[in-house]
């Protein structure tokens, strides 16, 4: 008789610890464990990993050595691109902003420059045509908002370490 009630008390414990109510916790955005190690993921999204090289080689590049004129109130500008990254990037998007004498913001131009700017390189683009200016602009400031990355290229070997001073000779004795 008590091994019948020990049977029907565990039926009655087991029944109610599974009668539809789910007592596991529940994750709102579960986390494939198995693809990370150490906060990286194994296998990323490519399209997410494309977007972040491509931020990082964004940010990277620049704009030096800016000069502009205004002749009948077009602008011809000359300027360096310079890109530190291991990527080449090319068609190269810049904006220029231009003010009046009072600090006002009076226009701006964009255009694009369809050339390729080698990884661990700079270009230098002179007298580029950046279209009509603002007849009452005195200033100009210029930056990079976008481009194209192209090809990773491998950094160059590092050169071995030459052996320092002159070479040992041993003489016979």
């Amino acid at each position: 008789m008590k091994a019948l009630l020990g049977i029907l008390l565990l039926i009655a414990v087991i029944y109610a610890l599974t009668s539809g109510k789910d007592v596991s916790p529940k994750v709102s955005n579960p986390i494939d464990t198995t693809r990370m190690v150490t906060g990286e993921m194994l296998n990323p999204d490519p399209a997410v990993v494309e977007r972040r090289r491509r931020q990082e080689v964004l940010a990277s590049i620049s704009l030096k050595n800016f000069s502009w004129r205004s002749e009948f109130s077009v602008m011809t500008a000359s300027f360096t691109f310079v890109n530190p990254s291991d990527y080449d990037v090319k068609d190269l998007k810049v904006r220029c902003t231009h003010s009046a004498p009072s600090g006002t913001k009076i226009d701006e131009n964009t255009r694009t420059v369809f050339e390729v700017v080698s990884a661990r390189s700079s270009k230098a683009i002179r007298e580029f045509n950046m279209g009509f200016v603002h007849s009452q602009a005195t200033r100009s400031g210029c930056q990079i908002i976008d481009a194209v990355v192209g090809d990773f290229r491998a950094p160059p070997p590092k050169p071995s370490p030459k052996p320092a001073g002159k070479p040992l000779s041993i003489s016979p004795q």
